[in-house]
């Protein structure tokens, strides 16, 4: 944090950090007339009921905004649309670097029902409505400022990045493009012309126990990064990633888990038809709807009681779509969530075993 730009310049940690700031709320702070960021943090005022992920998040970014490497980068164009009815989440902001160049970085998903369906829409359609904003304001951006650019995003927003600038029309000023941990896409997506004449460009970043981040297909530069954290869905969290200075610790290969994971969305990609998509995702989300669940944090409090209502809906699906639901809990149940090993889904998966499965782990599961 003490070191500026003009010493030691853009590096992949930098490009981790700036993806944090669209998660927090900078409504009418930062606006289209560029503001620095040692300006915007004296004007922010601190959320309220944040859970510990969000206010680490929001104590790195203070932080960021206070020392010598940061507090000169110039923020504007912060957007914000959450629109439940088209389920569109979409948030984005851009910063001036001190070295004269941009960074245009998208957020990820929110802890809106919105946003969380939107992820899980992008499986079967393309685009989605915030894939179509993110393609809009790159476009807008590049335009209005005429430097090279750096675009990146952290889970869903690092799909945003790669999408929006596959669509542009004229790439030549773009530097590289980011994906941290986010989806990928489907293989005629990949196929393009202009998705190909990009791959050079491009940097995905994956945890070892990668979830979101296997989701799919992404063909570009694959980086596996250490995380600190033992639990899989956690090292979704960037603060868990592993730094030395200014470049990510890497690890050679994913875990078997992260590796059972891609195999259990591979499955849903082969297995089910668009309708049968469809139909999954909607029993899902009108499930939770009719448990009164807003945000994804009350999924991650009440378990078992989401599981078993999810699972109560079973018969009302086809069997790839039964088969999808009991491998993804199962995911869950192997994870290492407490609260995941001590209810009744064990019981009703018994018999879905993973690559890991121990003796032990299946005497639990039986008990």
């Amino acid at each position: 944090g003490d070191v500026p730009f003009s010493l030691s310049p853009f590096n992949d940690v930098d490009n981790l950090i700036l993806t944090q700031f669209p998660y927090i709320n900078w409504t009418n702070i930062i606006t289209e007339k560029p503001i620095s960021l040692e300006e915007a943090v004296k004007l922010y005022t601190p959320g309220e009921n944040l859970t510990p992920t969000q206010k680490q998040r929001e104590n790195i970014i203070i932080e960021a905004c206070k020392c010598e490497r940061f507090k000169s980068i110039r923020a504007f164009a912060y957007r914000k649309d959450v629109n439940a009815d088209e389920e569109k989440q979409f948030c984005a902001m851009s910063f001036q670097l001190p070295d004269n160049t941009y960074y245009v970085s998208y957020c990820g998903t929110d802890s809106t029902m919105t946003g969380w369906k939107e992820n899980f829409n992008m499986t079967y359609t393309l685009p989605v409505p915030a894939q179509t904003a993110a393609a809009e304001y790159l476009k807008e951006i590049v335009f209005q400022n005429r430097k090279e650019f750096r675009v990146g995003g952290h889970s869903k927003g690092g799909n945003l990045a790669f999408y929006a600038a596959v669509m542009l029309k004229k790439p030549n000023r773009l530097i590289c493009v980011y994906n941290n941990d986010g989806p990928g896409f489907d293989e005629k997506f990949l196929q393009k012309a202009s998705y190909q004449e990009l791959k050079p460009k491009m940097k995905s970043f994956i945890p070892q126990s990668s979830v979101v981040g296997r989701l799919l297909n992404n063909d570009s530069d694959v980086v596996i990064v250490k995380s600190n954290s033992s639990e899989m869905f956690s090292q979704h969290d960037l603060l868990t990633w592993e730094v030395d200075v200014n470049e990510l610790v890497e690890v050679k290969e994913t875990s078997t888990r992260s590796a059972y994971m891609h195999d259990v969305m591979n499955d849903w990609n082969n297995n089910l038809s668009t309708e049968e998509k469809y139909i999954f995702i909607n029993t899902i989300f009108d499930t939770l709807s009719e448990m009164n669940i807003t945000n994804s944090h009350e999924i991650f409090a009440h378990p078992a009681r989401i599981s078993a209502g999810i699972l109560s809906k079973l018969p009302e699906m086809s069997e790839p779509a039964r088969k999808t639901i009991l491998d993804v809990l199962n995911v869950l149940l192997r994870s290492n969530v407490d609260s995941f090993q001590k209810n009744i889904i064990g019981r009703l998966i018994k018999g879905t075993k993973t690559p890991e499965s121990t003796n032990k782990e299946e005497d639990d599961i039986q008990e």
